[in-house]
């Protein structure tokens, strides 16, 4: 919250405070600490749902004895027709089961992949961020004039000796990082674009060094990037990405044309267009940004991103010993290197496909001993007939065969079942899809080919016994 009150004290100061804000998300995003809520729902109603019906279906079924039964079972080792089918419905449940959660789990993660095949708009690597505050207190700033005249030059010499630090590439400043989850949309004025005033051009504002595009490898799009000659004093520039510049211009060049805040603020000319890059995260597609020079509108405190080869803890210590010869009070904190910040910002995609991903294993290794199990009990209880069918002339191959029909049968049955459930449960994951649909078929038949891979796997262990029984010694086992 100090981070957001802040930044509005120092546009105040400047007196560029637009007048009008709307915030695209909250300051603190709560979502940040917790598993995405279409994640729970998606889980909440497939497995406790899947639990009930276990554990309720053999009790209802011994709810509802049969003394027919009982005493046909008591004479005979035949199972009924009644328990047989309430076997399979529990093996077929437990596959369809297998199959949701599978079916999400593959799809979180070809959105995980493609994720990371697309990239964060820029170049993380070798890039470490420290914030930094300017240690404006000791000039004793009592006005905008004081403020204006102590801030440029102090930022001067900061950036100038962080960039002249022994093993730094490059560095550049930057108001707010992207994928941090932090942004507002600013009300502007864009010349050219008609607008009434309750409906006016938004996008969000970033206050960056000269350096900053090139550091991050930022592609440009048209125009050019901000230059030496982009300082205090000189015509008020900006950058606009590439969003911006299709959303207000429609397919007009955008560079020579003008922008500023809502309000009496000064006009500032578009140079350049530059590609986009997520605010948010990046599971977010890049939104309007225009991008405004810190050389000529310096911050007294700003991430610092340099580039260099050395680890993290060598790149702060080694930029620190630097920026203590301007002030020994300048500590940084917030360091973190861009990578992390890259990882970071797919947890709700990552920490939600580890989740389905750990439902489906435990789903899938019970649902292949279900059907081992059910399918050996279902030979055991029928090794006369296996025998009858042997002494008859019935060979290894047919009773393999025979076995297997049965198994997949109720394999089958169960993996159509969790292909439905999967075409109306995975709705529920459209947020966390990110260049993914809902409804892969790729997806669907190659998960469903691995579960019914798995359960004729699960089938030949009792298909390969009850082709092993002698015809003499399974009819003498009743």
């Amino acid at each position: 919250m100090g981070y957001g009150l802040a930044h509005l004290a120092v546009r105040y100061l400047r007196g560029t405070l637009p007048q009008q804000y709307s915030f695209a998300r909250s300051l603190i995003q709560l979502e940040r600490f917790q598993i995405d809520g279409r994640v729970a729902i998606f889980a909440a109603v497939v497995v406790p749902l899947a639990a009930v019906l276990i554990g309720l279906a053999p009790a209802w079924k011994a709810s509802r004895p049969s003394l027919i039964d009982a005493f046909r079972d008591a004479g005979r080792s035949v199972g009924t027709l009644g328990a047989r089918r309430l076997q399979n419905l529990l093996v077929a449940g437990g596959l369809a089961l297998s199959v949701i959660l599978a079916i999400g789990a593959a799809l979180l993660a070809q959105s995980f992949a493609h994720l990371y095949r697309q990239g964060p708009g820029f170049q993380s690597a070798g890039l470490k961020s420290m914030y930094i505050s300017l240690p404006t207190f000791e000039y004793q700033i009592r006005s905008n004039a004081d403020w204006q005249r102590v801030t440029g030059p102090l930022w001067q010499r900061a950036m100038s000796a962080a960039a002249e630090t022994p093993g730094i590439e490059s560095v550049a400043a930057v108001s707010h990082l992207p994928l941090a989850g932090f942004y507002y949309l600013a009300a502007l004025e864009v010349e050219g674009y008609q607008a009434s005033r309750d409906n006016l051009p938004q996008a969000i504002d970033r206050y960056v060094s000269n350096s900053y595009h090139e550091t991050m490898s930022v592609p440009l799009r048209a125009g050019r990037y901000f230059n030496a000659f982009d300082r205090a004093g000189s015509q008020g520039v900006v950058l606009v990405n590439e969003q911006f510049a299709k959303r207000y211009f429609r397919g007009v060049d955008p560079v020579g044309s003008r922008v500023r805040y809502a309000g009496n603020s000064p006009w500032f000319t578009i140079i350049g267009v530059t590609a986009g890059e997520p605010a948010g995260g990046m599971d977010e597609e890049p939104k309007p940004m225009v991008y405004f020079s810190m050389n000529q509108s310096p911050w007294t405190f700003f991430h610092l991103i340099v580039k260099s080869r050395m680890d993290l803890d060598a790149t702060v210590s080694a930029v620190m010993r630097s920026l203590h010869k301007i002030s020994p009070s300048m500590a940084p904190y917030e360091i973190r290197t861009l990578d992390t910040m890259v990882l970071d910002s797919t947890w709700r995609v990552r920490y939600s496909m580890m989740l389905l991903v750990a439902l489906a294993g435990v789903a899938l290794v019970l649902a292949a001993l279900g059907v081992y199990s059910v399918l050996r009990y279902a030979v055991g209880k029928r090794t006369r007939e296996i025998g009858i069918r042997m002494a008859l002339g019935a060979g290894g191959g047919s009773i393999v065969r025979m076995v297997l029909r049965d198994g997949l049968a109720v394999a089958g049955a169960g993996v159509l079942a969790g292909t439905i459930g999967a075409c109306v449960l995975t709705r529920f994951l459209t947020t966390l899809l990110f260049g993914v649909r809902a409804i892969e078929p790729l997806t669907f038949v190659a998960v469903c080919g691995f579960l019914l891979a798995v359960a004729a796997a699960s089938c030949l262990g009792p298909a390969i016994y009850a082709a092993s029984l002698a015809p003499v010694e399974a009819l003498r086992r009743e």
